[in-house]
């Protein structure tokens, strides 16, 4: 039975001289797909063309797609993004998408996409989160991002980097951050910036709203 596509696509095949492949494709075919701006999970996607049974380096082709991970990318998918084509570490080809055929994927949040997306959050976060948690780093973005889009509130980086910071390099500790943001995200700030949080008269000494390396006070 054929399953249905995620979206519609415009891609394009580097010529073999440029790092393309060296032999066609045929619809079936299931190369790693990397959108823009999401580089820390390449999904798979299956390419079923359009007015072709085969396609050859240097060419281009409408195709529909169907990724792996299509739960991760809910809500996050919009006609226009654009995303890379590989093989292994290998890149041959681009894409964009022309169309979503999956309501699921489309694009609903009504803000900006770098007010939810951490990788277009300042970069001190990011090189933060490699530093810290290594071989983790992409889980750890991944549950930031998860929760960063479920709810307005949390779509600051102030509070990201009191997560990051309070986590202790632990994937558990970022685990434990965010479920303590989403029962009262200001005791998270109270615990990342405050000195003796708990008393009556706690002494702010870090103002997260900076970047790392710049918060203390």
């Amino acid at each position: 039975m054929k399953t249905l596509p995620d979206f519609l696509a415009q891609i394009t095949f580097l010529p073999t001289e440029q790092g393309g492949r060296t032999n066609s494709t045929r619809s079936g075919y299931r190369p790693m797909v990397t959108f823009a701006n999401y580089p820390e999970l390449p999904t798979t996607g299956e390419q079923s063309y359009l007015d072709k049974e085969e396609v050859w380096p240097g060419q281009s082709v409408q195709s529909e797609i169907k990724i792996l991970s299509a739960g991760y990318f809910a809500g996050r998918l919009y006609e226009g993004m654009q995303f890379r084509i590989s093989e292994g570490s290998v890149v041959i080809g681009y894409g964009e998408i022309l169309e979503i055929r999956n309501p699921a994927l489309r694009k609903t949040i009504a803000a900006e996409e770098n007010t939810y997306n951490l990788n277009l959050f300042s970069s001190d976060i990011l090189e933060r989160i490699f530093s810290d948690f290594g071989n983790e780093s992409a889980l750890v973005i991944h549950a930031l991002q998860t929760f960063l889009i479920a709810n307005e509130a949390f779509r600051s980086e102030r509070l990201v980097r009191c997560i990051i910071y309070l986590a202790d390099k632990k994937l558990d500790g970022i685990k434990k951050g965010i479920k303590d943001a989403r029962t009262d995200w200001r005791d998270v700030l109270m615990a990342a910036e405050y000195e003796n949080s708990k008393d009556s008269q706690p002494k702010r000494v870090r103002d997260f709203s900076r970047k790392f390396g710049e918060e203390k006070m």
